[in-house]
């Protein structure tokens, strides 16, 4: 175990593009460097345990600012706020900002990371990034899983959604019955549910019905995420998956609406 002395004390405040603070809101996790493995980081010196994902709350807690120890020399971090998301590599504990990009109109990529070893097998899990209010997610540009080439699985699938539990939520909303046998990137296909065999966009960003049966074809849909409805990024994964680590994808664009 690394000593105290020898750790690393990453600050970072987070700013938009314009160089203003964003000192609420945020949620991020340390990654391993070139990975999507939870780095192993500190709240202090005395190496009390930080807890992954760094919650908004504590967030708020230690100032408005990212900040933990680390025995690595090089992290990188992915981060969600209020408004948008970024996925930033190489981050040294001589870097003193990370930035969010904040104005409406921007595409954005949330990039939230899996373990399957911490996932229960077929219970739907928080994995504890929620998608701006405001974002619109599109079936024209669908989710996607990217998995960890050191970390993939040879059987098990997995389904991508948001939390069944609130409002307008669906567990495989977004992705259903995804393979994970294979490395790098992996997409839905644009095919009703019951002419295909894996891998299934979801029923919130698709239609798979348009011509009111199952007939293979779908119309892909707009879910513009408003207040008060589900936004917690959930999957759910089989007995197979255990061994598989990686990100869940969601691109969106920030629209600026508050959806009240």
């Amino acid at each position: 175990m690394a000593s105290n002395q020898s750790l690393h004390k990453y600050e970072l405040a987070v700013e938009d593009e314009y160089g203003e603070n964003i000192a609420t809101g945020v949620t991020y996790t340390p990654l391993n460097a070139g990975t999507a493995v939870e780095a192993t980081t500190y709240s202090d010196r005395a190496m009390t345990a930080k807890v992954i994902p760094v919650t908004s709350t504590i967030f708020g807690t230690d100032g408005g600012l990212i900040k933990f120890y680390a025995a690595a020399a090089s992290i990188d971090i992915t981060a969600v706020g209020l408004v948008g998301a970024v996925y930033k590599r190489g981050i040294t504990p001589d870097d003193g900002r990370l930035i969010i990009r904040q104005d409406p109109g921007q595409r954005h990529v949330m990039m939230v990371p899996f373990n399957g070893a911490d996932i229960a097998d077929t219970v739907e899990e928080d994995l504890g990034f929620d998608i701006p209010i405001g974002a619109d997610v599109s079936g024209a540009d669908a989710p996607w899983l990217w998995v960890d080439t050191a970390m993939s699985s040879a059987t098990g699938s997995c389904d991508v959604g948001l939390l069944a539990t609130e409002s307008g939520g669906d567990e495989n909303g977004f992705m259903a019955l995804v393979s994970l046998s294979l490395a790098g990137h992996i997409r839905t296909n644009l095919l009703a549910e019951a002419s295909a065999d894996g891998n299934l966009i979801g029923a919130l960003i698709a239609d798979k019905t348009p011509n009111g049966s199952v007939d293979g074809n779908v119309a892909l849909l707009h879910l513009l995420i408003e207040s008060g409805a589900a936004r917690s990024v959930v999957m759910t994964s089989d007995t197979g998956a255990s061994a598989c680590a990686g990100f869940v994808c969601i691109p969106f664009i920030q629209t600026g609406l508050r959806c009240s």
